[in-house]
């Protein structure tokens, strides 16, 4: 499968080409912002591209040994953001499989 990546869901320039069967349409914005992500959206993406370095198979998922210098690794001003570890482990692995998901 293809999968969109973040240049193309918030581009430099917000335009965007679509194509239907029959024509394609432009989109466009007057502000930069509109395709600017949120801060939920760049928590997101920031936290699978760690996750992407600790699954080095690719396979959507990671050892709970992992998730701690996962947590570690991210930027401070995300710090704030997440639940203390205990609280994230049990979130992230509620059946006590020893595996994290993305």
């Amino acid at each position: 499968y293809v999968e969109v990546g973040s240049r193309l869901k918030c581009p430099s320039s917000p335009i965007w080409v679509v194509a239907s069967q029959t024509h394609y349409s432009i989109l466009f914005a007057t502000s930069a912002s509109a395709a600017a992500p949120s801060a939920l959206e760049a928590l997101e993406e920031e936290l699978q591209r760690r996750f992407a370095e600790f699954d080095g198979d690719g396979q959507g998922f990671v050892s709970i040994e992992a998730l701690r210098p996962l947590v570690s690794s991210l930027p401070p001003e995300y710090s704030g953001v997440l639940p203390d570890y205990d609280t994230l482990r049990k979130e992230v692995d509620p059946d006590s499989l020893l595996i994290v998901t993305w």
